[in-house]
C-alpha cells in the first residue's frame, strides 16, 4: 500500500463507526460538539446567543484545534426528537451547522478547511432522547473528518 493510503483504514473507520479511539489513534483531533439550546437558533436569532453553556465553551478550544490540523472537516448539524417536524427539524439542523460556519469563518477559519455541511435532524442521536439531559447532547453540530476530503477529490 502506497504511503498516501497507509492511514484510510483507519480513517474509514472514523468516519464510519464515529469512533472517537480511532480518530486519536490515527492523529485526527477529537473535537467535541457544540450543543445548542433548544429549538435554537431561531431564523432571526445570532449564532453565539443560541449556543448553550457548552456549546460556548467549546468553540474556542475547537477553532485552536481545527487552525493546527492542515486537512478539512464537515460539519454536521443535529436535532432531538422533539425539537421540530420535518422539514423544520432539517432546517433548524442546518441553521445550526451553517451558523458554526459563518462563526469559524469570521473568527478566522479558512473556508477550504469546511468544504461540507451537512444535515442529519434527528436521525443520528448520540444518547437517550427520553431525557433532557440526552435531548441536550442531541442537540449539536460536529466536525467530522472526511477521509476523502483529505485527498482533495472523491473516489
Amino acid at each position: 500500500m502506497s504511503p498516501r493510503y497507509a492511514l484510510l483504514p483507519a480513517l474509514l473507520l472514523t468516519c464510519f463507526a464515529g469512533g472517537s479511539r480511532s480518530a486519536l489513534a490515527s492523529g485526527i483531533p477529537e473535537l467535541p460538539s457544540i450543543t445548542f439550546l433548544a429549538g435554537h437558533p431561531r431564523e432571526s436569532e445570532s449564532f453565539a446567543a443560541s449556543l448553550d453553556e457548552g456549546g460556548r465553551a467549546m468553540l474556542e478550544q475547537n477553532v485552536a484545534l481545527l487552525k493546527a490540523y492542515p486537512h478539512p472537516f464537515a460539519l454536521a448539524g443535529f436535532t432531538d426528537d422533539r425539537e421540530r417536524r420535518g422539514l423544520a427539524c432539517e432546517a433548524l439542523a442546518q441553521r445550526r451547522a451553517h451558523g458554526l460556519y459563518d462563526w469559524l469563518i469570521a473568527n478566522g477559519m479558512d473556508p477550504a478547511m469546511l468544504p461540507t455541511v451537512i444535515t442529519y435532524d434527528e436521525t443520528k442521536p448520540i444518547d437517550d432522547n427520553g431525557t433532557e439531559e440526552g435531548r441536550a447532547r442531541n442537540r449539536r453540530v460536529e466536525f467530522q473528518f472526511d477521509p476523502v476530503l483529505l485527498w482533495g477529490r472523491r473516489y
